[in-house]
């Protein structure tokens, strides 16, 4: 008996019992002797040789002397597999690894207890945006130990994404919820329509045809939406869809202009304008299709915004002796003025410590909540009066956006700035005259510029 390798072969009857180079025995001839093998702690066996073959059992008949090998090999090593996808322009490398951006080798071989140190490289115009599975985080190095089978992912996002190009039919009118972009196009059959595209980019779907008020001649002019549904106002009514497309519905009707619309918490908040000095305004509470008056007999215009305890809203008298915000309990109760704006405001956002407001003639300014000075944030746009067009603001982590159509001369484009008033940024400029919304998330912000969506990372 000639064992090769690591292991131990015992025969049936007795009288083999080998874990070493060479063993024998003797047996009664004519008589039969089997063998079986065992392989040693990480020693597999590969099969006989000899009086035997092959990997199975083997049974000799002895008509004369007879030799037998029995083979073992080695175990390979263990292995653990490192696995990673990539998401976006980016490219991940580091252990072997080299995957994105055209680059294929995503999955390796590595002995169990490697270490690895994993760096993600955005493309040229693109963000690394953080790490998945057994990295975390969104620095751009990731350390692991491969201790077993270990799977990463990376993700990128381009800086600037076009998530609708200009086809002449968008209108500038927007609104965010968790996943998506709602906008408004009007289209040449059949009116205006309400569209949704994925924040992530992809195909725009329909979520509203042309809704029961086509028939008054208006476009939708305010917009707003959660994770159910998608609310809108063209002047004359409030309406309401599914956001994944469905059966139009008309909330409200007002004999007054519909001003600006917000949510919270499954409500939705709209300003009845006041169209005239006979004529006061209103500030409504909508829940479950019960509306519920929260202020009347108000100077209100149209701004109007929501937090944890109050509603805000502009005022502006139509001779200009009164301009304010002013708030009111949410759940109804005596309105108070806060601020005093120096030009009628007809947008207001609120956060966690400021309100923000945006005058018609351009200016945005910030103050605290409980009242107290207001900061102009736009000093840095040239003239913060006239010809600005679309009035829109949004905020974000404290600071605010908005778009900028000035008067002849000014720069125009996409702008920031902090609430203590710092920071004034040009994000995105031109020359033309064709920059609306814009609306902020916590990781982008988006608007439209030369009738084309646009995604920017912030």
């Amino acid at each position: 008996m000639v064992v090769e390798g690591s292991g131990r072969v015992v025969s049936t009857p007795s009288g083999i019992d080998c874990d070493s180079a060479t063993c024998s025995a003797a047996f009664p001839e004519g008589g039969a002797v089997s063998l079986a093998a065992t392989p040693g702690a990480n020693w597999t066996f590969a099969g006989w040789g000899g009086g035997c073959s092959g990997p199975g059992g083997c049974s000799v008949t002895l008509r004369g002397d007879a030799q037998v090998y029995a083979h073992f090999d080695p175990k390979p090593p263990p292995q653990a597999h490192l696995s990673v996808a990539v998401t976006g322009p980016g490219l991940v490398t580091g252990g072997g690894v080299a995957c994105g951006n055209g680059a294929s080798a995503c999955d390796v071989t590595l002995a169990p207890g490697t270490a690895v140190t994993l760096t993600a490289a955005a493309a040229s115009q693109a963000r690394f945006t953080g790490w998945g599975g057994a990295c975390s985080g969104n620095s751009p190095t990731c350390q692991i130990n491969v201790q077993g089978d270990t799977h990463v992912s990376a993700s990128f996002l381009d800086e600037v994404q076009t998530l609708v190009p200009n086809d002449g039919t968008s209108t500038g009118v927007l609104a965010l919820n968790s996943t998506a972009v709602f906008f408004v196009r009007t289209l040449p059959d059949r009116g205006y329509a309400v569209w949704s595209v994925p924040k992530a980019g992809g195909t725009a779907l329909i979520v509203a045809p042309c809704p029961l008020s086509c028939s008054a001649g208006g476009g939708a002019t305010y917009m707003v939406a959660d994770e159910a549904f998608v609310y809108w106002t063209d002047s004359y009514a409030l309406y309401s869809a599914p956001v994944q497309g469905g059966v139009v519905s008309r909330l409200a009707t007002s004999a007054d202009r519909v001003g600006r619309l917000a949510l919270d918490e499954g409500a939705l908040y709209w300003v009845a304008a006041h169209t005239s000095p006979s004529r006061p305004g209103s500030i409504h509470r909508m829940q479950n299709r019960v509306d519920t008056i929260l202020a009347d007999g108000r100077e209100a215009n149209s701004g109007i915004a929501v937090d944890s305890t109050y509603v805000y809203f502009t005022e502006a008298s139509f001779n200009g002796a009164y301009k304010a915000i002013t708030r009111v309990p949410k759940m109804g109760g005596i309105a108070a003025k806060i601020v005093d704006t120096s030009m009628e405001a007809l947008a207001v956002r609120v956060d966690s410590r400021n309100l923000y407001y945006r005058e018609w003639t351009g200016g945005v300014w910030a103050a605290p909540k409980d009242g107290g000075t207001a900061r102009l944030l736009s000093t840095g746009n040239s003239s913060n009066g006239g010809g600005i067009g679309s009035i829109e603001l949004d905020v974000n982590a404290f600071v605010a956006w908005w778009n900028w159509n000035g008067t002849t001369g000014n720069l125009h484009g996409l702008f920031r700035a902090n609430a203590d008033g710092s920071g004034w940024t040009p994000v995105d400029t031109g020359a033309d005259s064709t920059w609306f919304g814009p609306r902020v998330d916590d990781t982008a912000v988006y608007y439209f510029h030369g009738g084309a969506l646009i995604k920017r990372l912030k």
